[in-house]
């Protein structure tokens, strides 16, 4: 191979991405719309169908997120942290089937009772009142998704009081079902 070729990889049936990454907006040597062009000449971007930003303490850069999400068709599948979430522009979620958001602890109360709590911002932080809103804005809203999951990463997993106020508060007759999964620290609702 002479010195001024470039050897060019083509992969056209990746269908699902899985980023780790510890970019941020602020690094100067990314551009969202430069990585985006570099991508779609390594994959077909036609074929993805899951999205996923799995780590939720690392940083990737919204405008990237959003610039894939407009230019996935198929894509039916999204995994971000809740922080990543509340920065979307939301129209571009609306044809998704699975939402997944992950949070870095779980408390039942707003503001969170103990003092490592305080230390996060509130989007890391996933409540009762939280789910609660999420769960009622995507069962309005976004009529395509099927499967809510939320994920707790880190310090505190549900607490012994969970399971009786997702009873008390999900019941049959509003046609949403749930599983939790203590020991995953995973609740998935099902709309």
């Amino acid at each position: 191979m002479s010195s001024n070729q470039i050897e060019h990889r083509y992969f056209p049936n990746v269908d699902q991405l899985i980023f780790l990454s510890n970019l941020t907006n602020d690094y100067q040597q990314f551009e969202s719309i430069e990585y985006f062009n570099n991508l779609k000449n390594l994959i077909n971007l036609l074929n993805i169908t899951s999205l996923n930003f799995s780590e939720e303490n690392h940083q990737y850069p919204i405008e990237l997120i959003n610039i894939l999400l407009n230019n996935l068709p198929k894509l039916n599948s999204l995994t971000l942290s809740y922080r990543l979430y509340v920065c979307l522009k939301k129209q571009s979620i609306y044809s998704l089937k699975t939402l997944t958001l992950i949070f870095t602890i779980y408390s039942s109360i707003s503001p969170p009772a103990t003092r490592m709590r305080d230390l996060l911002p509130s989007n890391q932080i996933l409540t009762n009142e939280l789910i609660l809103e999420i769960v009622r804005t995507l069962s309005l809203s976004f009529f395509q998704i099927q499967t809510l999951t939320l994920i707790v990463r880190h310090l505190d997993g549900f607490d012994n009081d969970f399971f009786e106020w997702l009873k008390r508060n999900f019941s049959i007759e509003q046609s949403i079902s749930y599983d939790l999964i203590l020991t995953d620290k995973i609740v998935r609702f099902y709309f």
